[in-house]
């Protein structure tokens, strides 16, 4: 699952889904704030056939971070990672006891 700090306190997605977008149109599941002249869809986070989730960047203008580091393709994600998408922190948890 994902978790977020928002203006409301602490939101979770349950990824029960293999693909999810996140970006700022009303495409996307994770929804950032700010506005989409930056590019509509910022990255996309899906799970592979072995069960790997793999995040990946869909827009230069729309820098991708998995703990501090700056991604430009696809990397797998593990549990505990912290994702940073245009000010939006989420954390990645490979299980919901995280």
């Amino acid at each position: 699952h994902i978790r977020w700090k928002n203006e409301g306190g602490i939101e979770e997605l349950e990824l029960t889904k293999t693909r999810y977008l996140i970006g700022f149109t009303a495409q996307c599941t994770i929804r950032l704030p700010g506005s989409p002249l930056l590019g509509k869809k910022a990255a996309h986070l899906s799970r592979d056939f072995e069960g790997k989730w793999n995040l990946e960047p869909l827009s230069s203008l729309a820098a991708v971070r998995v703990n501090g580091e700056k991604i430009s393709k696809r990397r797998v994600v593990e549990d505990g990672d912290k994702i940073s998408v245009k000010g939006l922190e989420l954390t990645f948890h490979s299980s919901l006891l995280g």
